[in-house]
């Protein structure tokens, strides 16, 4: 619907706040070919919707203020959150709430020693919320919470530590892409000082640390040296991926081709940044804290987003999908097409192919060519129009992580 209908709905009474919040939000963002971005007038509206106490309104006007507001009244934000997660058992809410109760929480025990007695209590009180809030997350299945209340259970951080539950809720948001996870599960596999001996795999973790990397975790020298210090573990199944021949299976020599494996992943993953940078890319100026993102959405790019119409599709690329629209994406992507292949999995190395298709027609045309239904429908080999009964829908989908 265009601005003006929706401003029609909202005169007539037809609609009421439900609208506003919509047409709010659609200004705000820009996302809409039918309505102009106009951040202060989409405001304007959220606020009107509000005042009589919208729900969804209110949480969005939040997530707002702590993004933009310069002096954020943070006793309003956690108790407009706290109502959030009541009424709707929101997940960013409850990550929100978990993320400022952490940061509250005093961290390590070196901070925690020069604090009073009081802050002390209130620092161990602040963990257990935290732990509280990521586990309502985690248990609708929410990617941030499964990872963060693994994190904990790994360290005993606001729970009691249990390395079994840590594996079980980091693995299930590994298996939706998030890197950082990889990189946790490899910690607790890794036989490193102070991690479980009882859980020590040497190989897995490995594998872990390279599914890390291969996503854009940058931990080059640290599966470097993880190789070299578990050189007789690892090098037998290293030099059968790599058809090493028997003549150059000496240790040196090994090492030598493991570093240089690695250095080219270093090099194509700079390469990729910088060029995501000089074209200004919002991709580009990822940081740490938010590279897991990349693996999720490409992992939702692949499972959900190829069974889209076109309306959702577009939805999706304007949307969610920025951490991968670019050649960072494309590098991590070409790195899961070349597993599938190791692997066999032929059906999702097509898959992945489909998705390099439709990145690299992105980058070239953006939507002036995929912004067509019917050459969105030929590229897109596994879209509704090949695959009618595979179809989903983005307002189907639980949980979305949006740029």
């Amino acid at each position: 619907m265009s601005e003006a209908e929706l401003e029609s709905l909202i005169m007539n009474k037809r609609g009421g706040d439900d609208v506003r919040y919509v047409l709010g939000r659609l200004m705000i963002e820009g996302t809409s070919d039918k309505v102009a971005k106009n951040e202060n007038k989409g405001l304007n509206w959220l606020k009107e919707a509000v005042k009589k106490g919208h729900l969804a309104s209110v949480e969005y006007k939040t997530y707002w203020d702590i993004r933009f507001d310069r002096q954020p009244k943070l006793d309003k934000i956690k108790a407009n959150l706290e109502n959030a997660v009541k009424e709707t058992k929101s997940t960013r809410a409850c990550n929100t709430l978990a993320e400022l109760n952490h940061a509250s929480s005093g961290g390590n025990a070196a901070n925690l020693a020069n604090l009073t007695e009081e802050a002390k209590q209130a620092a161990e009180a602040a963990k257990g919320i935290a732990a509280n809030y990521y586990m309502i997350s985690a248990e609708q299945g929410d990617v941030i919470g499964m990872h963060w209340i693994g994190v904990f259970y790994h360290e005993g951080f606001g729970v009691s530590q249990n390395i079994d539950k840590a594996i079980s809720f980091l693995t299930k948001a590994a298996d939706q892409g998030n890197a950082q996870s990889l990189y946790q599960l490899y910690l607790i596999h890794s036989g490193k000082e102070g991690q479980s001996e009882a859980h020590k795999d040497v190989q897995k973790a490995y594998n872990y640390l390279m599914g890390a990397v291969t996503s854009g975790v940058t931990y080059f020298e640290e599966i470097i040296n993880y190789f070299k210090d578990n050189y007789a573990a690892l090098s037998p199944n290293f030099m059968k991926s790599k058809n090493v021949p028997e003549e150059l299976q000496q240790e040196a020599e090994v090492l030598k081709m493991h570093d240089a494996f690695i250095g080219e992943l270093k090099i194509g993953f700079s390469a990729a940044l910088s060029k995501d940078r000089m074209y200004h890319r919002p991709c580009g100026f990822i940081n740490d804290q938010q590279i897991w993102m990349v693996g999720v959405q490409i992992n939702y790019f692949i499972n959900t987003v190829l069974r889209y119409n076109h309306n959702d599709f577009v939805k999706a690329i304007k949307i969610d999908l920025g951490p991968v629209l670019g050649d960072l994406g494309l590098w991590v992507l070409n790195n899961l097409k070349a597993q599938a292949k190791a692997n066999k999995q032929d059906d999702l190395k097509k898959k992945i192919q489909t998705v390099i298709d439709i990145v690299e027609k992105y980058l070239e045309t953006g939507l002036d060519v995929l912004g067509i239904e019917k050459k969105y429908n030929f590229t897109n080999k596994f879209g509704p129009k090949k695959c009618p009964n595979e179809q989903k829908s983005r307002g189907e989908q639980p949980h979305l992580y949006s740029w």
